[in-house]
This record gives C-alpha cells, sequence and structure tokens, in this order.
C-alpha cells in the first residue's frame, strides 16, 4: 500500500500479506534484464522498444520496421535498426556456439578454477550457459555474418543451450554443433539486425540480431510488402560458389 504525508510517499504493509523483494535474483528479474541487453540505446530507448515490441508483436514489428537488403545494410551510414529477409547458408564451426553467462547479469564468466567469476557483479557467481553462434546469410544482393544470441536462437530451437549441452556432454562432444542447428540451413528468415557503431566506425562485419522469424506466411507478406521476388536456382548456385571460395581462403 502506497500512503501519502506530509508531501512524501511511503510503502507499508497495511494487512500482513504481501512482501517486498528488493534486488532478488529472480526469473522474472533476469527475463527483464536480458530484454533491456538486447536492445540498443539508451535506456529509456529500450524501455520504449521493449513496451512497443509487447504491444504489436514480433510478426508487426518485423512488418514496421524500415526494410533494407543486405547490399543495403552494408552500405548505411547511420545506426539504426533493419528489417533483413536473407536464407541461412552456414553455420560457423569455428566459434563456440555456446559461453558460460552470470546469472545474474548475464555477461560472459572466466573460470578461476572451480568457481566463475563475473567482473561486473565483481563476484563468484554461478554460472549458466548461453547461446551465441554466429551464420552467414545471403540475398540476392550479397551475404553478411549475422551473430544471434540466447533470446534468439531459443525462440528458433525451442531448447535452453543448458538442456542441448547436457545430451551433447553425455556423448563428450561439447564443442560440436548440435544437431538442432540443422533446421536453420537453407532456410529464410527475417532477420531485425541492429547497425550499431562497431559496424559503421571499426568495420565489424558482423551485426547483430535483434529479433528473428521464420513464419511462412508472414515472409510472404513481407516479400509482397517490398516486391521481394524468391530466390532462383542460379542465386543458390551463386552463394554455394561464394561460401566455397570463403571456405578455401580460410584453409589456405
Amino acid at each position: 500500500m502506497v500512503k501519502s504525508f506530509s508531501g512524501s510517499n511511503s510503502i507499508s504493509n497495511a494487512f500482513h500479506s504481501s512482501k517486498l523483494l528488493i534486488n532478488e535474483n529472480l526469473e522474472e528479474h533476469r527475463e527483464y534484464r536480458e530484454k533491456l541487453m538486447m536492445q540498443a540505446g539508451t535506456f529509456s530507448q529500450s524501455i520504449s522498444q521493449i513496451s512497443t515490441q509487447r504491444s504489436i508483436g514480433i510478426s508487426e514489428d518485423l512488418l514496421q520496421t524500415e526494410h533494407m537488403t543486405i547490399s543495403d545494410l552494408m552500405d548505411c551510414t547511420s545506426e539504426r535498426s533493419v528489417a533483413l529477409l536473407a536464407k541461412v547458408v552456414e553455420i560457423d564451426c569455428e566459434s563456440k556456439w555456446w559461453y558460460p553467462s552470470c546469472s545474474k547479469c548475464f555477461k560472459k564468466v572466466d573460470c578461476n578454477g572451480v568457481q566463475f567469476y563475473c567482473e561486473k557483479c565483481i563476484d563468484n557467481v554461478p554460472s549458466i550457459p548461453r547461446y551465441r553462434i554466429q551464420v552467414l546469410v545471403f540475398d540476392v544482393t550479397g551475404s553478411i555474418s549475422l551473430v544471434m544470441f540466447d533470446k534468439v536462437v531459443t525462440q528458433i530451437i525451442g531448447k535452453k543451450a543448458a538442456d542441448i549441452l547436457g545430451d551433447l556432454e553425455k556423448e563428450d562432444l561439447t564443442d560440436a554443433v548440435p544437431n538442432e542447428f540443422d533446421a536453420l540451413i537453407d532456410k529464410e528468415f527475417i532477420f531485425k539486425v541492429d547497425i550499431g557503431a562497431m559496424n559503421i566506425f571499426n568495420n565489424w562485419s558482423v551485426y547483430t540480431v535483434k529479433t528473428v522469424s521464420g513464419d511462412d506466411e508472414l515472409i510472404q507478406k513481407f516479400r509482397a510488402m517490398h516486391s521481394i521476388q524468391p530466390y532462383s536456382d542460379e542465386d543458390d548456385q551463386s552463394v554455394g560458389n561464394d561460401v566455397q571460395q570463403q571456405d578455401d581462403n580460410l584453409d589456405v
């Protein structure tokens, strides 16, 4: 109950039936903090973006976001979020697909023997595995690398990283790319992508995904809105050659 006296507000427990929790490590709090971390810009902008996405839904958010092709995105010189329709052609197997994170703030933690230390929380903390996967995607204008973090990957895979990692550990395959990721290959998605300062000013070539949808009906609607033609066999062959060339260059 909120009371006001002499111009000051206070909280009281009038019926001895409620509990006020401060800085508790609750699942609801962790999810809320994660949503804030996934948003770009200032704190106030993050709150506004989260509220907007909740009210209009992911589908409407993607349809209302400015559309760009890969070529447009790579030429962009201002920070913004854009919607990109592209097909996943490869998962980066060189990068680890998960990382140990702080159970409080979700930042990556380092193991100092038998415990994990979080530099942000300045404390030893319990760790939880979280997704981080990098994929190569293409459209008719080019190809680009995108990175997807825990919230987005969980949305696509339908499993938490801890569950998949537990299954792989039984087979001693913790560094292998899980079979569940095969569902991404050769599939089209609408990605909501951040173009950040690192991409613009530091020529960072990997872009962060904020939201994603692989819904066929939504993709068709998105295509119609932006007059995007379906991929042809020639497009698939062309990107296949590009991917092979990139792999060959890495092997040299």
